[in-house]
């Protein structure tokens, strides 16, 4: 019957047909023949094969304009769809949305008009939300839930029964029951989470957004309370024993879980050996368990202002798989001779039993290497001969022409309410440097390893960037005043870390560190190795943080298998690095928005406070629409053309600029400009400035 009708639809000369059309075509007549025709019709639209329209007409799917993407609803009513079929996003006008609301998949019917490609709805194939979290506002006689992400467009209309059971300002999970073409959906309150003004309720509400789960199972917290409380001496026994060694952790003063450590010592022949040794987390969480499934689910750690969501409950993050000063603790190890040139020339990887001797802190060892602090002799004598160490393996990477972007981080601060009082620049110094050469190089080892053995492996690979948006970054970095040695594709990194090296220190630096950064592919999981472009690398994983990213676990699984031909199992090896890399991909990207919300909503929280101020600041990006200012605690905002454009100026596409020959003066990247802070909305997180204007003279 599915033959029939596509052999049908082939031959035809018209694109559309109803479905009594196509029965008749087939001849399909009796109720028994329609009855399956039917259902056939459902299958092949479910398929894809074919696709129907609001009028209810069908067609073959590879005869029709049809393409499915993400949908974005503004808020006058129009829309934008991404689709991997188009190189731009679709514009869908205002009433040819149907009930669609962004985040909704939706199938779309193209056309090419003067301004571009234009779309209809068809279908919405998944909606992006079943539930929303907000707060409970009133309008006319109704209550309704307003979702608190300002990127979701969805309003939540109450019943009258509903609404006699909340109050205004109640922070609340609301489920949509259906949707409407009005603007508003229709749903029902499933749980009251609390009051608008209770302590970090903002960011909870961000969390539960996301759909990232903060809470355990029942059955994982079970599954971790039946572990041991310290490390079994029959497991001692079946591993190196380098307890003896001196081992210590470095990491930041709120650390909590510390999953890495290091040794370094100088050898008779000049080498170094380096000792990288990982809490051995795979012992514990085992293939299919509720530990393993729920870390799957999770697949990484969350890290936000006010709190830390672990993806393995706190007996293992905190307990028996952070390597704490002196408790034995169980670990995968990496040992690695590197010779002067920052080469690894032997390697050994095994499972061992260490006891940590100290846990450093990052600020008191750059305290020590600035000769500041001190330290017993034999812990000295190591930091700095790691400090060596780290120095020639920065050396190697920049040789081979690996990114090293100085990119601003921000360091955010709240109260015990959860309210922003202080947004800063973090800096790394020598001994976070020193650390992440170190974690570096381990990854290295271990992906060159795995790769040698041509086994199943999960790699850690980023592609080249795209030529146009490379092209896009030598034109502005030209404008900046910097020589690109070659223009188009195929740019080596080495060429583009000499601009990052040349850039470092000037004025421009931080903005070309941006747009390179931007200008990059995203780097992601993959079974397949095709290198790291950033880091110059040609095979690169992760191995080195197994209690917060779960695509490190499975490297150390796979690791015992292959390497060490131990903990074999009747798992399809192949097909977990792929599912496993397509999920911990999708979900870093979903985390990497929730913390980039979480940070913009606080840092327009802080600068709530500041309306009416002035600040100096650096021109990072110029738009059609103005241009954004950078201030020095990272701060950035917008400075809207409306306000210093009386038709004064214009905008320069090609050279980024917004020009006025009557004034004789200019805005473009880089230039330090005086801003006053005009607006700052926590809701919308968003930062609006004017300029204070000063002679910008033309050069």
């Amino acid at each position: 019957m599915e033959k029939r009708i596509i052999e049908y639809l082939t031959k035809s000369d018209l694109i559309k047909h109803d479905a009594r059309d196509i029965a008749e075509g087939i001849q399909a007549t009796t109720s028994s023949e329609f009855t399956e025709f039917s259902k056939c019709l459902n299958k092949l639209e479910n398929r894809r094969i074919l696709i129907r329209d609001k009028n209810n007409q069908f067609s073959l799917f590879d005869r029709v304009n049809f393409t499915e993407g993400k949908i974005v609803i503004k808020d006058k009513g129009f829309g934008f769809v991404t689709s991997s079929l188009y190189d731009e996003d679709i514009f869908i006008p205002k009433g040819y949305t149907l009930t669609a609301v962004s985040g909704d998949i939706v199938l779309i019917e193209v056309e090419k008009s003067h301004k571009g490609f234009e779309g209809i709805v068809q279908k919405i194939i998944k909606r992006a939300y079943q539930y929303i979290y907000g707060t409970i506002k009133k309008e006319k006689n109704y209550l309704f839930v307003s979702c608190d992400d300002s990127k979701i467009n969805v309003i939540v209309k109450l019943s009258e029964k509903e609404s006699k059971k909340y109050k205004i300002g109640d922070k609340v999970k609301a489920k949509i029951t259906r949707y409407d073409s009005s603007g508003y959906c229709h749903g029902e309150v499933v749980e009251l989470i609390g009051k608008k003004d209770d302590p970090f309720m903002d960011i909870t509400m961000l969390v539960n957004q996301s759909g990232l789960r903060q809470d355990f199972l029942d059955e994982t917290i079970r599954c971790a309370n039946s572990l041991p409380t310290e490390v079994e001496l029959e497991e001692v026994k079946t591993r190196k024993d380098i307890r003896d060694k001196l081992i210590v952790t470095i990491d930041g003063a709120d650390a909590k879980d510390f999953d890495d450590a290091i040794n370094v010592e100088k050898l008779n022949n000049g080498n170094y050996l380096l000792g990288v040794y990982i809490a051995d987390v795979s012992h514990y969480v085992t293939p299919s368990s509720p530990l393993d499934s729920e870390a799957y689910d999770r697949s990484f750690s969350i890290y936000l202002p006010d709190r830390v969501i672990p993806m393995l409950p706190e007996k293992l993050s905190n307990g028996l798989c952070s390597l704490r000063p002196n408790e034995d603790r169980l670990v995968l190890a990496c040992e690695m001779e590197i010779n002067q040139k920052g080469e690894v020339v032997a390697h050994d990887i095994f499972e061992a039993t260490i006891k940590s001797k100290a846990r450093l802190i990052y600020h008191e060892v750059n305290e020590f290497l600035e000769g500041k602090k001190t330290y017993n002799k034999d812990i000295e004598d190591m930091l700095i001969k790691a400090n060596e160490l780290a120095k020639i393996l920065n050396d190697n990477r920049k040789n081979r022409g690996s990114l090293d972007f100085e990119v601003k981080e921000s360091k955010i601060t709240l109260d015990d309410r959860g309210r922003t009082i202080d947004v800063s620049y973090f800096e790394r110094g020598e001994s976070e440097q020193m650390i992440e050469e170190f974690m570096l190089k381990a990854n290295e080892t271990v992906a060159e390893v795995m790769s040698y053995l041509e086994v199943p492996f999960i790699y850690r690979v980023h592609d080249e960037p795209k030529s146009d948006r490379l092209h896009i970054f030598t034109n502005i970095a030209r404008l900046l005043g910097y020589k690109i040695p070659r223009k188009g594709v195929n740019i080596h990194p080495k060429q583009l870390q000499t601009l990052l090296i040349d850039s470092k220190n000037n004025s421009y630096g931080t903005i070309i560190h941006n747009l390179l950064l931007r200008c990059q592919a995203k780097a992601r999981y993959s079974d397949t190795n095709i290198g790291h472009y950033g880091l110059a690398s040609t095979c690169y994983t992760h191995f080195t943080s197994p209690i917060r990213r779960y695509s490190d676990l499975i490297v150390h699984r796979l690791v015992k298998e292959y390497y060490l031909q131990k903990d074999a199992n009747d798992i399809n090896n192949e097909e977990v690095v792929a599912y496993v890399s397509e999920k911990t991909t999708e979900t870093e990207r979903a985390i990497k928005e929730l913390e980039r919300n979480v940070e913009d909503m606080k840092k327009a929280e802080f600068m709530m406070h500041h309306i009416g101020e002035t600040f100096q600041g650096v021109i990072t990006s110029v738009v059609k629409w103005g241009f954004y200012v950078q201030l020095s605690n990272t701060v950035e905002g917008l400075v809207h053309h409306s306000t210093f454009n009386f038709n004064d100026y214009e905008f320069d596409e090609d050279a980024l600029m917004w020009y006025s020959h009557k004034k004789n003066k200019l805005y473009r990247i880089g230039d330090i400009v005086e801003v006053t802070v005009v607006r700052a909305s926590k809701f919308l997180r968003e930062i609006d400035f004017i300029i204070k204007e000063k002679d910008n003279e033309k050069k």
